[in-house]
């Protein structure tokens, strides 16, 4: 490709990559240099394909073979198609191929008479969709665009992988013609809906665009219910697909929230009594409309894990609106410190599938005021939340993935002319050199964050590694070894935890640097939600050798508690009973001691307490 107006619409393609196109539909295949989502394999991947007139649906479609794909590709345009070749790679994040290192060849085949694609030479597909699509087994939906595939389907939660090397190209509304199911014809006029939902009992398979208020056509004979979708309005009651149906979507019946003591926004999780229709919605700490339309519903009303959710129901009827009053209630004694969330998803994260809008709204709806976004391989672009501004900070990074260990690496901005988007290649590289090339030399002032699999791969002593992570991803104490943590401890490297939460300590919670600042210096405690903080206390001049420290535990899900010094030993324990708690100890001597509570699900974490000087 040569010219800009031969790209897709939302599309990836760039100059040097090569262009497929039918009477169907056209597509983009990646140049020779490098995958656009996967690191380390070569391209000839297809990164955009769409019907005419359609926006692309795809980050990337990998063919597979024998489970790998190719590395120092060369492409060929045949009669046939266009052509790849190359030895077979592992690809990263799938089980390692049979063929690693022999020689393959797949072509990429339009077929000039069907909407299909056929990556000939391959026997499986890796499709990395762009957004929240609707996936079923035999396709998936993306607005009116249909990609289907021949063979079976495994749905990771993000991408999909597909035993088979065939794609059905098409319009969602054309793309049933060529199934093997049954269809039933369907004729629908409406003159405020503008599309009609498609439901396989409380699924919604697909929708369609009325255009001019109408639409006309065949659906799968198992769609049991049609509903007329309109923004602002409840969708219409599902009825049975029949012909000469007209069809209006429900009044816009508004919840009205109106919270008291809430500091952060809240996010509304609601769900129709009357039918399969269920969403969500941010609102402002002060409350706000929520449309709903004539109905019963359920609402969830959350705030993070600061506040008690608090779940309710309301009946409305058509263009009616009711004002709810709201009291939350403080779940932790200390709500007003930042919380903070590292490695969240974006939606080219490989193993979450939503909208970047879904990402940050959760994010913000949960208490989160500062994000680092990483997908997998990758490096999120950069989002346009200024609605979320007030309450939500992020940062760009990339999670690099080597050899079963990851790095975490922020800030890190996109570069869409190298391999995944501006993500690095780490395998091959020993941890060490990992950890040294996603944190970009010194003048980069890049932060990191490893794994525990990373610890384990490290095989030099701690005060060798440079240079040193910043932060320690652990997970549940129950459930990983944290011995290597320990060690590095010993030996005097100051590692500070973090989980799939933080909270931190920051005067000013808006500005990134002062969190990162605050992260920098140490959690205040790793955790999933709950909260825990170790403090020295004088001791009495009577009292024998050791430390004396207060433990405070506030949190729902806890059940255990333990303090560990050196070499993960531990010091002292108890059991909790649930509720804001202050225990205190007496500890041996010890160079350092760290406090940890779990229960089956939740954990928490403390920074260490540093008895001797790191």
């Amino acid at each position: 490709m040569t010219c800009a107006e031969q790209l897709l619409a939302g599309g990836e393609g760039r100059g040097g990559d090569w262009s497929i196109a039918t009477a169907w539909y056209r597509g983009v295949v990646r140049g020779s240099l490098d995958a656009a989502s996967v690191p380390g394999v070569g391209g000839g991947t297809l990164v955009d394909a769409a019907p005419w007139g359609e926006r692309d649906g795809l980050h990337e479609v990998i063919p597979l073979v024998s489970g790998g794909w190719l590395e120092r590709v060369t492409l060929e345009p045949r009669d046939e198609g266009l052509c790849a070749a190359g030895t077979v790679r592992s690809v990263p994040g799938l089980t390692p191929s049979t063929a690693e290192g022999a020689w393959a060849e797949v072509c990429w085949v339009p077929d000039p008479w069907e909407p299909l694609l056929r990556a000939e030479g391959a026997d499986g597909l890796w499709l990395h969709p762009i957004g929240a699509p609707r996936v079923s087994p035999a396709g998936m939906a993306a607005g009116a665009r249909w990609y289907g595939w021949s063979g079976s389907l495994q749905d990771t939660g993000g991408a999909l992988l597909i035993d088979g090397d065939t794609l059905l190209l098409s319009t969602t509304a054309a793309a049933w013609a060529w199934g093997d199911e049954p269809l039933q014809r369907v004729s629908v006029t409406s003159a405020e809906g503008e599309s009609l939902a498609l439901l396989r009992g409380d699924q919604e398979l697909a929708r369609v665009p009325l255009t001019e208020g109408s639409w006309e056509g065949e659906v799968p004979a198992s769609v049991s219910g049609l509903a007329v979708v309109a923004a602002g309005r409840a969708p219409s009651l599902p009825v049975a697909p029949r012909e000469d149906l007209r069809m209006e979507p429900l009044g816009a019946g508004v919840a009205h929230l109106s919270p008291h003591q809430a500091s952060r926004p809240l996010l509304v999780r609601w769900r129709s009594l009357d039918g399969p229709w269920q969403g969500e919605a941010l609102l402002p700490p002060g409350g706000g409309a929520v449309q709903l339309g004539e109905g019963s519903y359920e609402l969830l009303v959350e705030s993070g894990p600061a506040w008690v959710p608090l779940r309710l129901t309301v009946d409305l009827a058509a263009d009616q609106t009711k004002h709810l009053g709201l009291t939350l209630l403080p779940a932790l004694a200390h709500p007003h410190h930042a919380l903070v969330a590292l490695g969240a998803p974006v939606d080219r994260s490989k193993r979450w599938r939503g909208t970047d809008s879904q990402a940050i709204t959760a994010l913000a709806g949960g208490g989160v005021r500062y994000a680092v976004l990483a997908p997998e391989d990758d490096v999120a672009p950069t989002l346009d939340g200024a609605a979320l501004s007030a309450w939500l900070g992020w940062r760009t990074g990339a999670r690099l993935s080597g050899d079963g260990w990851s790095v975490l690496a922020w800030p890190w901005d996109e570069a869409p002319r190298r391999a995944a988007r501006g993500a690095e290649d780490l395998t091959g590289l020993s941890p060490e050199d990992g950890l040294a090339l996603a944190w970009g030399g010194p003048g980069r002032a890049r932060l990191t964050a490893v794994d525990l699999a990373w610890m384990g791969a490290v095989t030099l002593p701690p005060w060798k590694v440079h240079p040193l992570p910043d932060l320690l991803t652990l997970d549940h104490p129950a459930r990983s070894d944290w011995s290597r943590w320990f060690e590095w401890l010993d030996a005097g490297v100051d590692l500070k935890p973090a989980g799939p939460l933080s909270w931190v300590s920051v005067d000013d919670s808006a500005a990134l640097i002062d969190v990162e600042d605050a992260l920098l210096r140490g959690p205040l405690c790793a955790t999933t939600g709950p909260w825990i903080d170790l403090h020295p206390l004088p001791s009495p001049a009577r009292e024998p050798l050791g430390h004396l420290v207060e433990v405070e535990v506030d949190g729902a899900g806890l059940t255990a508690l333990a303090l560990y010094g050196e070499g993960g030993e531990r010091l002292a324990g108890a059991a909790l009973e649930g509720g804001p708690q202050r225990l205190r100890f007496v500890l041996p001597p010890t160079k350092y001691a760290v406090a940890a509570a779990w229960g089956d699900e939740e954990w928490t974490v403390t920074r260490p307490l540093w008895y001797q000087t790191p």
